[in-house]
This record gives structure tokens, sequence and C-alpha cells, in this order.
């Protein structure tokens, strides 16, 4: 799970789940969040959660979004999916300045190798 406090979640370290789904709470201030993203080298088979992320685009150039849907499982598009798939940590960007604490559950399963 991810909380959301003004507008920004801490990270979460995604490398090698195959992420499918968001679980969104009821109350939510944005009308959709950003994918902010970050990738580290192991140090000894040790990962520590990077302090610089940056925006996470399309080929296209196009920043990664994916809009609110009060208290739903939401299933992602390939190229949402595709997006953490490239990422070892992510954080998620509100594009509002959330009113309260926002949990929002991130679903997924570790892929095969």
């Amino acid at each position: 799970t991810l909380v959301i406090t003004t507008g920004l979640s801490g990270a979460i370290d995604v490398a090698g789940i195959d992420v499918r789904a968001i679980i969104w709470p009821a109350a939510f201030t944005g009308t959709t969040v950003s994918l902010l993203g970050a990738h580290v080298a192991s140090k000894g088979g040790n990962y520590a959660v990077p302090s610089t992320f940056t925006a996470v685009k399309s080929s296209a150039g196009a920043l990664v979004t994916i809009a609110f849907n009060a208290s739903a499982v939401q299933v992602l598009t390939e190229a949402q999916r595709d997006a953490f798939a490239a990422c070892h940590f992510v954080k998620l960007q509100s594009d509002g300045a959330e009113a309260a604490a926002r949990t929002v559950t991130i679903v997924g399963f570790t892929r095969n190798t």
C-alpha cells in the first residue's frame, strides 16, 4: 500500500512485481495520479530507496497517468503496467493537494523470470 499525503506518496519497491491494478479509496482530492520512478543498482544485495525520482513518460514523451475511480479495483492498461515494470521504485503524484492521507493499494504478482 501507498499513503498519499499533500499530493505525493512514499516509495514502493516494484522490482520483480507484475503490477496489475490499483485499489482506490472512497475519497480522493485529485482526479489522476502520475508515476514517478527510480532505478537503483544492487550493492551487495541491499537496496536503498533512492532520493531522486523522475516523471515516468511513454515512448512518445507523454506523462504516464492513471485516472481516479472511487472505491474501485482499477485494472491498469498495458502501457500503465509497462510503466511500473520499467521502474525499481515508484511514487504516485496526485494532481491535487490531498485533503487528508489517502491509502492506495497496488495489486500485483511476482513475475516469473
